[in-house]
């Protein structure tokens, strides 16, 4: 009895030593004096806990070591303005309930804690020395994770990190080349990479699948040579935006990207001719092309709807923006500035005169001739878009200029239309017809081809002999396609009339043969 009542008062005195509270509020040390004390106090006490906050601040401050004996730190840590040169005393610290910040330190080389496992946010910001920053045991990471402004910065170690419940921002780390730290990153509420101008790739971010409302964002990373580590993000909650990334040469690997909800911002990217990339992706904000110098077309872009504004600017080389035609309604302002190259911009008519919605306004200038202004673009498309038999295929394009024929049937492929070919089955791109018959002569002129003869036959409507002709009981069949019926028009004019192959008659003009 008494062994077992030894055995449960031993069980409770440990745990009462391992949950057992130091300080409670704010501990908060302004000179090493302030530590030594504190050390003093509690080291040899059992306690390894600050139920509150732990502030380290103030140039005096050399030496933490003392501090070993805590593990936890239920609210925040702050660590600034100071001069140590280690953080030697919170290597044991396995917890932090909300914050881990570390800010103007500048005489910290590494910043290590080996033993935390779970931290909210963490922020470190502008160390200037800092060479390193490591935490090898961190699994949990429920906020924000901020690394930004070190000039010496090479090398991050969250290997252990799989999700992120934050923004991640690592951005104006001079000399940061890789980001192999993060490669079992899966998901984080948004990704920021800014002015990181030694970065060469995104490659650790390979297992990255998902990113929240924070979005992505790859700003100004000069180095950066492709987008390849992105090849498995399927979704973003929020915006995108790629910009001044001049190495990059495409943006293939967002192909795997279908939902942005947010902005999506191209911008600054002179390696990239196209947008071959996005064909898959849908956003929800507003659309910004902007300065891509070797920009040649809009190519890749494939949506229906814009939800919001529409800038196409400022991109040197951009001589094709046909990709807009299949935009059906911007839900903001059409901005088409700035494009020196860009001569074709027909399609804003189909804002202009409301066949397409647009909510707001249209800016059309600084581009080409024929796409400077909004009246330059309705002059010069009257012409160049000209449709004369309205079957939605301008004459430019059309093979059958004058008879309406969608499906610009072309049986003998010599670029004339059937609906207006004198020869739809032999190739005579020439139409040369010498008799005027309306027959081309490389028809008439081949013994195999019936083409009838140029005269005889019984006379209907010609001047001998005075005849006509009555079916009452059957059809009238003619074989011959080539031939049809001829019939002169109120003003003189003949005009003979075939089937085309979806049974429509269609009339073309010949001699009269009465003449």
């Amino acid at each position: 009895m008494k062994t077992r009542f030894f055995i449960i008062s031993m069980f409770f005195c440990t745990v009462l030593v391992q949950s057992q509270t130091c300080y409670s509020g704010a501990a908060f040390f302004n000179s090493q004096a302030a530590v030594d004390n504190f050390v003093s106090t509690y080291s040899g006490s059992g306690c390894n806990t600050i139920n509150g906050n732990l502030i380290i601040s103030g140039p005096g401050i050399t030496d933490l070591s003392g501090l070993s004996f805590l593990t936890t730190i239920t609210n925040s840590v702050s660590i600034f303005a100071n001069n140590l040169p280690n953080l030697d005393g919170l290597q044991n610290i396995s917890s932090i309930g909300t914050s881990l910040s570390i800010n103007g330190s500048d005489a910290l080389t590494n910043i290590t804690f080996n033993s935390l496992t779970s931290v909210g946010d963490m922020s470190i910001i502008s160390n200037d020395n800092t060479a390193s920053i490591s935490f090898p045991s961190l699994s949990t990471f429920s906020g924000n994770l901020g690394i930004g402004i070190h000039p010496l910065l090479t090398t991050l170690d969250f290997n252990n990190i799989a999700s992120i419940g934050g923004f991640v921002n690592i951005n104006n780390n001079t000399v940061l080349t890789s980001l192999i730290s993060l490669q079992n990153l899966t998901s984080c509420n948004g990704l920021s990479l800014l002015n990181n101008p030694q970065l060469a790739n995104l490659n650790p971010l390979a297992n990255l699948t998902t990113l929240g409302i924070g979005g992505l964002n790859i700003t100004n990373n000069t180095s950066l040579s492709d987008l390849n580590g992105l090849s498995n993000l399927t979704t973003i909650n929020g915006s995108l935006y790629i910009q001044g990334s001049p190495l990059i040469s495409t943006l293939g690997p967002l192909s795997s990207i279908t939902s942005v909800s947010g902005n999506l911002g191209i911008a600054d990217n002179d390696g990239i001719t196209n947008l071959i990339g996005l064909e898959n992706m849908t956003f929800s904000g507003n659309l910004t092309i902007d300065s891509n110098t070797n920009l040649s077309s809009l190519n890749g872009l494939n949506t229906t709807s814009i939800p919001g504004s529409a800038i196409i600017s400022n991109n040197t080389a951009l001589t094709d923006i046909s990709q807009l035609e299949s935009v059906l309604s911007i839900l903001g302002n059409l901005s088409i500035t700035g494009n020196p190259a860009l001569d074709e911009c027909c399609l804003v008519r189909n804002f202009l005169n409301s066949s397409n919605y647009i909510s707001g306004n249209i800016t059309i200038s600084g581009n080409n001739t024929n796409c400077a202004s909004i009246p330059v673009i309705i002059t010069s498309c009257t012409v160049t878009q000209a449709d004369d038999d309205n079957d939605s295929i301008i004459n430019t394009n059309d093979n059958c200029i004058n008879i309406a024929n969608s499906s610009q049937s072309d049986s003998d492929g010599d670029g004339i239309g059937d609906a207006c070919d004198n020869c739809p089955n032999t190739a005579n791109a020439s139409q040369t017809d010498s008799n005027n018959n309306g027959i081309g002569d490389a028809c008439e002129g081949n013994a195999s081809i019936d083409t009838g003869l140029s005269s005889g036959g019984v006379g209907i409507g010609t001047t001998a002999p005075h005849s006509q002709l009555e079916i009452a009981t059957g059809d009238v069949f003619i074989t011959n396609k080539y031939r049809g019926i001829i019939m002169k028009s109120s003003d003189n004019k003949c005009f003979r009339y075939q089937p085309d192959t979806n049974g429509n008659l269609v009339g073309r003009e010949i001699i009269c043969p009465d003449n």
